[in-house]
């Protein structure tokens, strides 16, 4: 597959990998397979490696708010506040001198709060993370970290 990275036509690279895992399809070596050509496959945005090579495409003008959803500061900003400025999301919570927090548990957990003033909690299986809410771009960080040092358990 890394032939196909040097590629510039996305199109091209996911029709020749579609082409390798369907001839893997109903045999051992399918997992194995659709593994090896995704991870080659070059991480390239639908708009630029699609769209700005096709000459079918056309747009029209539409006036709606947008936000990537992708951040939690985004799903911050859509999510409706207590007076504080606080999110609370699937939880429970009960939430005392604290204001500009996202909080994201199972809907089966209680969160209780005291004296926070923007942070992100959030949980996912077996993992915790509590940190300033506009430092998310340190994440992935900790996301690397957890996988070095821990496993893939903690991911």
């Amino acid at each position: 597959m890394k032939e196909f990275v040097e590629m510039r036509d996305v199109r091209k690279i996911y029709r020749m990998g579609e082409v390798e895992i369907a001839a893997a399809d109903g045999t051992d070596a399918f997992s194995d397979t659709l593994e090896r050509v995704y991870e080659g496959f070059p991480s390239e945005s639908v708009d630029y490696g699609i769209m700005e090579k096709a000459d079918n495409v056309y747009v029209s003008l539409g006036d709606f708010g947008w936000s990537d959803l992708g951040t939690w500061g985004s799903l911050y900003d859509l999510s409706p506040k207590d007076e504080a400025g606080n999110v609370a999301l699937k939880c429970k919570s009960l939430i005392y001198n604290s204001k500009d927090n996202i909080v994201v548990l199972p809907d089966n957990k209680l969160a209780v709060i005291d004296g926070l003033e923007g942070y992100l909690i959030a949980e996912s299986d077996n993992v915790l993370l509590i940190c300033k809410k506009d430092e998310e771009h340190t994440i992935r960080k900790y996301v690397n970290d957890a996988q070095i040092k821990l496993g893939e358990e903690y991911i």
